[in-house]
């Protein structure tokens, strides 16, 4: 039952930082939430890199990603959606302003 709750909550938080795509700042708190839920997700890791990108904040993408990989690596390490999301985050946080 406990399970299930968890999973529940992952798949709201999942879905209103989706929604919120298009306004990175708001769905900040959830991603980040997510990642809280399950510290041993990849995927919840790579969706809160991919919405620091969004939200400008490149200063804070370093330092989740490297927490991201000591977390994974209790798990058995990170098996590709973190770097993607890391890689893609360095392109749009590199990318000259208009």
């Amino acid at each position: 039952m406990r399970e299930d709750a968890r999973q529940l909550q992952a798949k709201i938080l999942g879905s209103l930082i989706e929604c919120l795509s298009a306004s990175p700042e708001e769905a900040l708190p959830y991603a980040r939430e997510l990642v809280h839920l399950d510290p041993f997700d990849e995927t919840a890791w790579a969706r809160l890199i991919a919405t620091l990108a969004s939200s400008g904040r490149s200063g804070e993408i370093r330092q989740q990603y490297e927490a991201a990989l000591r977390s994974l690596k209790q798990v058995g390490g990170a098996s590709g959606a973190l770097l993607r999301a890391w890689r893609a985050a360095q392109v749009v946080t590199t990318r000259p302003a208009d």
